[in-house]
Parts: C-alpha cells; sequence; structure tokens
C-alpha cells in the first residue's frame, strides 16, 4: 500500500504533449492518458490521484471535470492542475475561477511540470493520511483543529514556495452559548453541523480547506487567494448563514443564526512566523464581533480606481446579484464591492427569493436563463407581493431577441444589460436606479409630511375659530348691549367686559406669532442681572384672583435669598404666568397649586454651579405618558387631549423663553395626580448680581 505508485490522469487529445508528459514525469507515478470524453469520464471513476487538463480538450470542460471530482467522496481531494496556452489572454485567471487548482503553460518545461505534480500529490497524500488518521470532528464530520494545523503548516510552505497568497477565515457562531442554553445540546450540535456543510460548500474550490477549529468557531483556508478573495468569500458565507435561518432567539443582533468573521491573507515569505496570518485573522474576528457581529472584517480599504469610483453617494446600497453561474456571479460581485456596495449572491431563483425575505435589498441584477425558477418568474412573484413591488430589478442576460426584452419589462424590470457587458455600463445603470429609488423614497416622505402638515392646518384651524368665536361673540354682545344701555355706569362696565375679550384675542394672536417668530428665527431678546424674587411675587398675585374663582388652593415656598440671574424680567414673568394658568386650568375645584423657588447646586464639568430652581405643582388631572414628551409643542396640547381649552401654544411659549434664558425645563406627570414643570436657568456671576447692569445681554438660543 506504502509502495503503490500515484496514478495521474492525462486528458488532451495532443499525442506528442501526452509522450512529453509521460517522458517529464518518468517512473515516478502512473499515467493514464484519455483523448476522448468517455475515455475521461471511466478514468475519473477510478480515482486518479491527479488531473492534468488540457484546456484545448472540447469533450469536457474544466469546471464539469473539477465539480464531478468534488461530488465523490473518494475523489473530493484530487486537484486539477490546467495546461494552458502561453499565449490566450486571461486563461489561467478563467480555469483557476472554474476550480484549477494550478496551471501549468505550454509549451510544457518538463522541470516545472514534475515540481508542480509532485507538490500536489504530496499535497493528495497529505490530506488523505488526515482522512486516514480520522483528524475529523464528531460533530460537524469536518476535519478538527489538529488536522487544521497541519493543513496550514503544509499550505503555508508551498504558497511560500510559490510565492502565492495565502488566505484565512476565522468564523465563529454569534451569541452560540446562549443558544445551547436555550435550545438544549442536541439543536446546538445540529446548528453546528449545518453551518459546517454551509461553509463548506461555500468554499468550493478544490484546494480550499475548512475545519472545525473551536467551540463555535470555524477556519477556512483558501490557496492563492488575495484579501480581495478572501472577503468576498467571508460574505458568501455569512449571506449563506443568515440564508440558512436556524432559529436562535437569544441572538443579539437577529432571530437566526449569524457568524461573524476575520479575513485576512499573506504571501508567506522566510522570516515571517506561519502564525502571523491566523494572529492577523484572530484580530479581525474580535473586531467583527466587538462591531456589532453578523459581519465580517478584512484588510483596511484600499483606494478605489477611478474607472469604478462611484459618482455620488448614490451607488451605496444592497446588491443582490442572482446568476447561476458562479464565474458570473463573481465577476459582478467583484466590481460591485469595489463601489462601497454591500453584495450578495444567489445561484438559483429560489435562493433569490429566500434572499430577498431574510433581508430586503436595495436592487436586484437578475439573470433570465436559470433551470429552477427562470428570471422572468423570480420578477413577477417579487411584483405581486406589495412587500417587494417596488423592487428596482434589472435583467442581465445573454438574451438578446427584441421580444426578450419586451418580456423582461413587461413582468416589472427597470433596465436591461446585455452580455457579455461593459463595467462601466453596469455601474452607470445600477447608479441610475438606486438614486431613482432614493428619490422615490424621499417624494414618499415629503408626501406624508405634506398630508401631516394639511391635517395639522385644518385642526389649528378649527381650533382657531373655537377659540377666537368665543370673545368674538362676547364683543359683539357688549357692543349690543352698550347701544341699548342707557345707563352710563353699567356701559362702563360692559366696555371693560368686552376690552377684556379683544385683550384676549390680542393675547392669542401675540402668542401664535411668538411661536412663529422663535421656530422661524430663533428666540432673541435681552437678558441682564435680574433679582427674580419681584417676577415670582407678580406672577403669583396674578394667579391667586384666578385661582380663588376657580375655588382652588395657590400655595408658595419662595426661599427668601435667592440668586440673581442673567434674565428677561417680562419674558419670565409670561412664562411663569402661562405655567400657573396651564396648572389652573388642568385642576379640578379643590385642588391645590403649589409655586416654589429656592437656589440649589448642580453639576458643573468637575465641580458645581449655582442655580435657580423653579416648581409649578398642581393636584390637577395628569398627562398621559403617550403625550409626556409632546406637552412643549405647539398645538399638540388641543390636538391629543379632549379636555384641553386653547390651542396649546403656551407651553410651548414657555420652553422657547426657558430656552432664550439657557435653561432647562422639564415635566413629571402621573394621571389622576398631578403634574409638576420643573424650570432650572444658571445664576448670574457674583459680580454682575452685586452690581446690577441696565446693560443689555443677548439671549443664548
Amino acid at each position: 500500500m506504502i509502495d503503490k505508485k500515484p496514478v495521474v490522469l492525462v486528458m488532451s487529445k495532443s499525442e506528442s504533449q501526452l509522450r512529453a508528459i509521460a517522458q517529464a514525469l518518468g517512473g515516478r507515478c502512473d499515467t493514464v492518458f484519455a483523448g476522448t470524453g468517455g475515455d475521461a469520464l471511466v478514468s475519473l471513476r477510478e480515482a486518479p490521484d491527479l488531473v492534468l487538463f488540457d484546456t484545448e480538450f472540447a469533450d469536457l470542460d474544466c469546471r464539469g471535470v473539477c465539480r464531478r471530482l468534488a461530488s465523490a467522496d473518494a475523489t473530493e481531494t484530487v486537484s486539477v492542475i490546467a495546461l494552458i496556452d502561453r499565449n490566450e489572454p486571461g486563461a489561467e485567471a478563467r480555469a483557476l475561477s472554474e476550480g484549477a487548482a494550478d496551471c501549468v503553460v505550454k509549451p510544457i518545461d518538463p522541470r516545472v511540470l514534475t515540481a508542480r505534480v509532485l507538490t500536489h500529490l504530496a499535497l493528495k497524500s497529505h490530506r488523505d493520511r488526515i482522512i486516514q488518521a480520522q483528524l475529523v470532528d464528531a460533530v460537524t464530520a469536518l476535519p478538527n483543529r489538529d488536522a487544521a494545523e497541519q493543513m496550514f503548516d503544509a499550505e503555508w510552505r508551498r504558497n511560500a514556495r510559490d510565492k502565492r497568497s495565502l488566505a484565512a477565515l476565522l468564523i465563529e457562531i454569534d451569541d452560540f452559548d446562549p443558544l445551547t442554553r436555550e435550545y438544549g445540546g442536541v439543536e446546538a450540535e445540529d446548528c453546528l453541523r449545518r453551518v459546517a456543510r454551509c461553509i463548506r460548500r461555500t468554499c468550493h474550490r478544490a484546494g480550499d480547506f475548512v475545519a472545525r477549529y473551536g467551540d463555535a468557531q470555524f477556519i477556512a483556508l483558501l490557496p492563492r487567494a488575495d484579501d480581495a478573495g478572501a472577503e468576498l468569500v467571508a460574505e458568501r458565507v455569512r449571506r449563506a448563514i443568515v440564508d440558512l435561518g436556524f432559529p436562535n432567539s437569544r441572538s443579539t443582533v437577529s432571530p437566526s443564526a449569524t457568524v461573524s468573521i476575520g479575513a485576512a491573507s499573506i504571501i508567506p515569505t522566510r522570516g515571517l512566523p506561519a502564525r502571523t496570518l491566523l494572529e492577523l485573522a484572530g484580530k479581525r474576528l474580535a473586531a467583527a464581533t466587538a462591531a456589532g457581529k453578523n459581519r465580517w472584517v478584512g484588510a483596511p480599504p484600499r483606494p478605489v480606481p477611478a474607472s469604478t469610483t462611484p459618482r455620488s453617494a448614490a451607488m451605496r446600497g444592497n446588491v443582490l446579484v442572482v446568476d447561476d453561474t458562479p464565474t458570473n456571479a463573481d465577476v459582478l460581485s467583484g466590481l460591485l464591492s469595489n463601489t462601497g456596495c454591500t453584495v450578495r449572491v444567489a445561484l438559483s431563483g429560489a435562493a433569490a427569493l429566500s434572499a430577498v425575505r431574510s433581508e430586503r435589498p436595495d436592487i436586484i441584477l437578475l439573470d433570465i436563463s436559470m433551470p429552477d425558477i427562470d428570471g422572468y418568474e423570480v420578477c413577477r412573484r417579487l411584483k405581486a407581493d406589495p412587500a417587494t413591488a417596488e423592487l428596482p430589478v434589472i435583467f442581465i442576460s445573454t438574451l438578446d431577441e427584441p421580444m426578450d426584452k419586451v418580456l423582461a419589462f413587461d413582468v416589472g424590470g427597470a433596465d436591461y444589460i446585455q452580455k457579455p457587458f461593459q463595467p462601466r455600463e453596469v455601474l452607470a445603470r445600477i447608479e441610475y436606479q438606486l438614486e431613482i429609488t432614493r428619490l422615490h423614497a424621499e417624494m414618499r416622505a415629503a408626501n406624508a409630511r405634506l398630508v401631516e402638515l394639511d391635517n395639522l392646518k385644518a385642526t389649528i384651524t378649527a381650533m382657531l375659530v373655537h377659540d377666537l368665536r368665543s370673545p368674538l361673540t362676547v364683543v359683539q354682545m357688549v357692543l349690543d348691549s352698550i347701544q341699548a344701555e342707557s345707563n352710563a355706569e353699567t356701559a362702563a362696565a360692559l366696555a371693560t367686559t368686552a376690552s377684556a375679550s379683544v385683550t384676549k384675542i390680542i393675547g392669542l394672536v401675540t402668542d401664535m406669532l411668538d411661536i412663529y417668530r422663535a421656530d422661524a428665527t430663533g428666540t432673541s431678546f435681552a437678558l441682564r442681572p435680574l433679582d427674580i424674587l419681584p417676577t415670582l411675587m407678580r406672577a403669583l398675585e396674578f394667579a391667586r384672583v384666578a385661582s380663588q374663582h376657580s375655588q382652588i388652593q395657590l400655595e408658595s415656598s419662595i426661599e427668601s435669598a435667592l440668586p440673581w440671574i442673567m434674565g428677561n424680567d417680562e419674558k419670565l414673568d409670561r412664562a411663569l404666568t402661562n405655567l400657573l394658568s396651564n396648572a389652573i386650568k388642568f385642576t379640578p375645584k379643590g385642588g391645590r397649586i403649589t409655586l416654589s423657588a429656592r437656589a440649589v447646586a448642580a453639576p458643573a464639568g468637575n465641580g458645581y454651579e449655582p442655580r435657580l430652581r423653579i416648581e409649578v405643582v398642581d393636584t390637577g388631572c395628569g398627562i398621559p405618558p403617550t403625550e409626556l414628551s409632546h406637552v412643549f409643542d405647539p398645538y399638540r396640547q388641543a390636538a391629543s387631549n379632549a379636555q384641553s381649552k386653547g390651542v396649546g401654544l403656551g407651553l410651548a411659549i414657555v420652553k422657547r423663553i426657558v430656552d432664550g434664558h439657557a435653561g432647562n425645563i422639564t415635566v413629571a406627570s402621573e394621571l389622576g395626580r398631578g403634574t409638576q414643570f420643573t424650570i432650572e436657568i444658571a445664576a448670574a456671576p457674583r459680580n454682575a448680581a452685586a452690581q446690577p447692569s441696565t446693560r443689555e445681554q443677548p439671549a443664548r438660543a
């Protein structure tokens, strides 16, 4: 068993090439030749150790050979070396994207061919020894951490010899311990198995290696992958786990299981410790977890080429690429990833519909010819669902008949791009659709605001008509009475009543003008050193008459030595009067209102500063919790409380006056027990309070 030579299958139609390969390999291995597709299929079933595939082999393509090898347990570790034409542009990149593990250019250099063949045979032997040694995790059936360490060392040395980049992904299931506690060990193991299979399917190249690396951690080694390639695979893995939909009600980021990923790549060199790559991936995994989970962190962003730089912020968005050909999806993903877009990939119509349900994209690039559900049907289903009907869909297809394009627009497509496409055209069309989507969203928001303002206008108009009609009716009645009254004394009393009603109307109009000016130009009035005590006593005396008329008890608790403030006597008098009037309005007969004022010390910087605190407390009906945050909004009170009286401008004016004093006003309330308004204003500097000045200072808005 140990002395058995490895078997190399050579798929080529060139007899001269077959002879050259046989001579180069000599007696190091057994060589099997396949000149037709039928011979190749038979030989593949016999599980060779390595395949040399000539890209000019017309019966089968490289992608098909790689998939056939990967689909069988006996051949899933068999690598393919593509024999490519030196003069064919892009041949190496195409072969690698189709699954080849390595390339050798034609005409073949025997020394290069022998070295590459022996390297891959050694890797195959190494992978087989891992399996034979049972270095497999019992839960996930993936290689375990020991196997991963051995494979990492081998890949590090191989990529160092080839001077090729090696990438590593460290993948961790988010909130796995809470998931285990919530669902139990059996469900937790099921989650591990599903995540493991999902990662294995996503890292599908023949040379890719996936292993379980910790309790809830996995590692993926990606030979010959740079930062961009590693990040592309990381996003595919992240999205694939989200699309699994495995429930995790204890997750802090999603109702289903998610992963965080650290992605890194390095070109191994002499003197660079092999652990450097794993340590870098580990740091980026920690950064992804700390940043909120369900994400990957890769290399810092590099400057974007000018040809792919988006012209505006509209280019940023969530793009879903739907194409059953992985190469096409890879090309589009790579192109869009450079623009700042978040890109997801779905390889079938069913997967696309599932991806849209799990996370709504901003735009969809949709292939038409797909085996399960074609692009037309996918678009029809999206447009039939109100939740996704407005999603812009850009068809991107090889179909070039006019009726194909007409049908694409008939089913709801927003645009159509012909394959093969030009990158700049794709970017321009996507940016245009994203900009249209953004403008539509802004238009809908503006329309909603207009409807809201129209409703508010109607409400304000109704309230104004109601509030103005009462005093105007009084004025009209008084004027009629004066005309009919011959007694001068009675006429004078009636005139006084009319004057009071007119004053009320003027006050209402003044309140509205004050609110308009404050909102349009900001609060602005003069401040000067002010002793607040006379203002408090004046407001208290004004409220006493109204409280007695309403049979409400009015109390006060005012310290004799209050701090001076930088204030405006007239404005503060109005604010206090409004607060007391509001308390009287909503306090029933037999209730109590208290006006208090005292000096307090409030935290400021590293110490405390003296402040004036004024409180107005009532035992009224209270304010509903849902309305508490809106009490200082103009018109809000009347619109939200059926028992309100007036258009609700008084408290809005109070708030603007306090803001103009650089102060703070708060409200606390309990339904059925009452409400407390608290004003705090900083004390004036000692020299300003000791030497009152009439010089005015502008208020701070």
